[in-house]
């Protein structure tokens, strides 16, 4: 037999073995691949259908700038908000300080991203102490220049507020209010990047000035 009719035979013994692996792939690939469309399609259906039933997550706020429509009504009773969370609902400055922010409805990380989060148990107007929290990282950045005394004005969709900063403290606890009406300030104690590294937090605390008063809370 020549040299070259024996290649030609290694060559079509030796074919099998690269076919028969391509076909069963090619096979696999048209019976895997619909599958996993299908199995794929109906997932989607499933976690679809049982989102209402989930919980209420922080990572399911949605900011809305558009929310805000500011009110500078400085006196009277006005009626209760109901702001959703994400919400913008003022504008928070200092002039003197140079410092000025968005505040969104709920103190949380989504609300840190643009701005600051005002708490929702009490919201200015109430009696009692509205808290508004930022990072120093970011919206909060210009605290540090605000000092006792300073004019704090918070521009809601409901009123305008007038606050004088009375106290300035750092630690664990924040300091106790004097007036019916205040504002207190959350951030971090110092500027590093992460809150662990900061020895607790700074406080600012404000007394009203002016502004106007919420109507009472329907119990």
């Amino acid at each position: 037999m020549s040299t070259k009719k024996r290649k030609k035979k290694k060559h079509h013994a030796l074919l099998p073995y690269f076919t028969t692996p391509a076909i069963y792939v090619l096979l696999s690939l048209l019976i895997v691949i619909p599958m996993c469309l299908i199995l794929l399609n109906v997932s989607v259906k499933l976690v679809h259908k049982a989102q209402p039933s989930f919980a209420f997550s922080i990572s399911d706020i949605e900011l809305d700038d558009s929310a805000f429509k500011a009110d500078n009504t400085q006196s009277g009773t006005v009626k209760r908000p109901t702001p959703a969370s994400g919400d913008k609902i003022a504008e928070l400055s200092c002039d003197s300080a140079g410092f000025k922010c968005n505040v969104y409805y709920g103190a949380n990380r989504v609300s840190f991203r643009n701005g600051a989060g005002m708490y929702t148990e009490v919201l200015a107007g109430d009696t009692g102490v509205c808290k508004i929290a930022g990072e120093r990282a970011s919206a909060f950045a210009a605290v540090g220049n605000i000092k006792e005394g300073d004019k704090l004005r918070l521009v809601t969709n409901w009123g305008s507020f007038v606050y004088s900063v009375s106290k300035i403290s750092t630690g664990t606890e924040p300091p106790e209010e004097t007036m019916p009406q205040s504002l207190l300030l959350i951030t971090e104690s110092g500027d590093k990047a992460f809150s662990d590294f900061n020895e607790g937090n700074m406080y600012i605390l404000a007394d009203i000035e002016s502004g106007v008063q919420l109507e009472e809370e329907q119990k």
